[in-house]
């Protein structure tokens, strides 16, 4: 088996979908420093029945986000620049 170099003139392919499905990057600005964005990931959750038997609404939670900028839509991702300093 070979493997191929990749030429580092060629864009790297690295995609930022979220990492679960029905779920969504948010943040939330820090309480000494607005400026420090926390990462939360809000997840939809799906319709249960309720205890009368009618569907209850969907709701969401959220959870800490550790997964970084790779998963945030709104990023352009190129691996040769690293991160950003303030994240």
């Amino acid at each position: 088996m070979t493997s191929k170099i990749s030429d580092s003139r060629k864009p790297i392919d690295i995609s930022n979908k979220p990492v679960s499905p029905n779920s969504k990057k948010v943040y939330v600005a820090g309480s000494i420093h607005p400026q420090i964005r926390v990462p939360f990931r809000e997840i939809t959750l799906t319709a249960s029945p309720n205890g009368n038997g009618s569907p209850a609404l969907p709701e969401s939670v959220i959870v800490y986000d550790t997964s970084g900028p790779y998963t945030d839509p709104t990023k352009e991702i190129d691996i040769r620049k690293g991160m950003e300093p303030l994240r």
